[in-house]
């Protein structure tokens, strides 16, 4: 089971740097197929080439018609570009990493979303406006990134995901669904403590297990 005390990704969490090693190991645009369609990837960008997760998020997309959907850790935008496709009115991906801001919104250029936008953030409140559906594919790995790419991996001491729940709730419309990716290999209790604190409910869970290692995605709903 992944150890949950923070030290370095390489010592802690060999698995996962090696998937960051590959990831790194491209020196340039890439293209990668999920569920049938192109997507182009970045250096330095999460690569869905490598992580089965963002597929399974696609796969578990509620109904989006006529609703606007916020992707944080937007990453390459695949899971942005699928919500366009399932019939959201507006999509939305932010990152901190600048690089994945921009393969978002290639992606959007080349597969055609014109109600998509894409743009780097700091923090949480930098996020612009309220939506209807927010998703975050969180890391669940507690270590010390060593660059830009690591975060989308890790998180030390869970403090972006403890930001997260503080901050989101102002983002998310009357009504609307936050979709939660993280792991039970993760701090499950932390995770769903925040959910209580932050006055949230879970209204489904969906769980995966797939190439070595788990995915969990909580739906919830505001009290």
């Amino acid at each position: 089971m992944d150890q949950k005390i923070a030290g370095s990704l390489s010592e802690t969490f060999p698995s996962v740097a090696d998937k960051l090693a590959k990831m790194r190991s491209h020196p340039g645009e890439y293209a990668v197929e999920v569920q049938g369609v192109k997507i182009a990837v970045l250096p330095d960008v999460w690569s869905p080439a490598y992580d089965w997760t963002s597929s399974f998020f696609v796969e578990k997309l509620p109904d989006l018609h006529g609703r606007s959907f916020l992707d944080i850790g937007c990453g390459t935008g695949v899971i942005a570009c699928f919500a366009a496709r399932a019939g959201a009115n507006r999509v939305t991906g932010v990152d901190i990493n600048p690089e994945a801001a921009r393969n978002c919104a290639l992606n959007f250029a080349r597969l055609g979303v014109q109600n998509g936008d894409a743009y780097t953030i700091e923090k949480f409140e930098d996020i612009i406006g309220g939506h209807d559906v927010i998703a975050w594919n969180a890391p669940h790995h507690d270590a010390s990134p060593e660059g830009m790419l690591d975060r989308s991996a890790v998180d030390e001491g869970f403090a972006a995901i403890r930001a997260f729940f503080g901050a989101i709730g102002a983002h998310l419309n009357q009504g609307g669904l936050l979709l939660f990716g993280f792991s039970k290999a993760g701090d499950l209790a932390l995770i769903e403590s925040l959910i209580r604190d932050n006055h949230f409910k879970i209204r489904t869970e969906h769980s995966d297990f797939r190439q070595g290692y788990d995915c969990l995605i909580y739906e919830l709903e505001k009290k």
